[in-house]
């Protein structure tokens, strides 16, 4: 499944990741972008505060779902009204700034979900508790945390052992592969993956094969 949101999603890396998850859920101005790209999405979902005046015939029968709190983000209302296992993300990286840091909160916050946000640049993900990871050695790989995290990777030009990253400290971005097969374990839901956008199908086939979070139950 590809949730299409309204930040910048030039048609190609929409494109790219339709190939990989084909049914589209357009996040409120998101169905903008699907009405350009000539895509019908298969639900149209969010407060809808950003919605064109005007949509094609084409989506006149499309099942809309009206969120009008404000206290979650649109991404946020997608992870909860049409879940999936494993998932892409376009139009919810760049633009505005705390438009993507709010992101990265969503992906914390569902951490159960293997979400995988798209840009031009990068692909971004949060870390699974084990899981490996097979990219060109070279590769830059950071690894961000959100909150304070033990890490422990292998198959990294500066490996990690059962060691503490935090955002107030010490954090992992710039690293690089060294090895065919890179292992990356997570203590705790916390800390981001993000890698090169060409690389897209090796970090779907990471989360696909990965270990997932237990869903938070209140």
């Amino acid at each position: 499944m590809t949730y299409l949101g309204a930040g910048p999603a030039p048609i190609p890396v929409i494109q790219a990741a339709l190939a990989q998850a084909p049914i589209l859920i357009a996040v409120d101005g998101g169905v903008a972008h699907a009405a350009a790209l000539g895509a019908v999405p298969s639900h149209i979902l969010g407060d809808l505060d950003s919605q064109p005046d005007a949509l094609p015939p084409a989506f006149s029968d499309i099942p809309v779902t009206h969120i009008p709190e404000q206290e979650s983000t649109d991404f946020d209302k997608a992870l909860r009204t049409v879940p999936a296992d494993l998932a892409l993300g376009v139009g919810f990286l760049g633009g505005r700034v705390d438009h993507e840091l709010a992101c990265f909160h969503t992906l914390l916050r569902h951490a159960h979900r293997k979400v995988l946000l798209i840009s031009e640049t990068d692909v971004v993900t949060l870390a699974p508790p084990r899981a490996v990871l097979r990219l060109p050695q070279k590769t830059r790989l950071s690894l961000f945390p959100m909150q304070p995290v033990r890490m422990t990777t292998t198959g990294l030009r500066w490996p990690l052992t059962a060691e503490w990253l935090d955002p107030h400290d010490r954090i992992g971005t710039s690293n690089s592969v060294d090895a065919p097969r890179v292992t990356i374990e997570a203590s705790d839901p916390a800390c981001l993956v993000i890698a090169p956008a060409e690389h897209l199908a090796e970090l779907i086939e990471y989360r696909r094969q990965s270990e997932g979070w237990p869903e938070k139950r209140a």
